[in-house]
């Protein structure tokens, strides 16, 4: 499987500037050869060993958030090239291929991290069957998107952004962007700018 949007995903985890848990995992992966599925099944394989630096189940995990990763891509890609028009004179289908490096039309977007989905799906399924005589029974499922928050009133990581299509993850992912927008003081000064126009008619 030749990989695009999972592939960025995985290089901008292991990019030096990228802090905290999976940042860590994902260069500890990276330290293996091959493909990026190669590299996941070897490291994966020496979570069994006596002193793992990882367990398993850790790496069947940084799936999942290689994939939610790859949809955040996915949809800042589509967007950029549905864009019709440029923007203070940058052309964001444009910008979007260089930073990518690769070019596809907006309606082969969902088809491709689909495909892309379904190659993991079976890379993780492979990784909890790979023996049926050891009978290892996994509490996790691997979904389209399924990002961890944290609850602000248990303070518990949970997970209320599941999906197993791209278009339900899409719209779970234009909620987050929604609720994060909200935020932004690029917003307030947007609020403010209307408000003072509105007065001065």
């Amino acid at each position: 499987m030749t990989y695009q949007f999972v592939n960025i995903a995985f290089e901008r985890l292991t990019a030096n500037e990228s802090k905290g848990y999976f940042g860590n995992l994902a260069r500890y992966i990276n330290q293996f050869d091959g493909d990026i599925e190669d590299r996941i099944i070897e490291a994966f394989s020496t979570g069994f060993d006596e002193n793992p630096s990882y367990k398993p189940i850790q790496f069947l995990s940084f799936c999942q958030t290689l994939m939610d990763r790859s949809c955040w891509l996915a949809r800042r890609y589509r967007k950029a090239m549905d864009a019709e028009s440029s923007i203070y004179g940058v052309d964001p289908a444009e910008k979007i291929v260089e930073e990518f490096g690769f070019s596809m039309e907006a309606e082969h977007v969902v088809e491709t991290i689909t495909e892309e989905y379904n190659s993991l799906f079976i890379l993780t399924s492979m990784m909890m069957n790979f023996d049926p005589d050891q009978n290892i029974t996994w509490d996790w499922n691997f979904h389209f998107f399924n990002p961890s928050s944290k609850d602000s009133e248990s303070g518990e990581w949970v997970n209320v952004h599941q999906a197993d299509s791209y278009g339900d993850a899409e719209i779970h992912m234009n909620e987050i962007a929604e609720q994060l927008n909200a935020a932004k003081p690029s917003n307030v000064l947007a609020h403010l700018r209307t408000l003072k126009a509105e007065h001065n008619g």
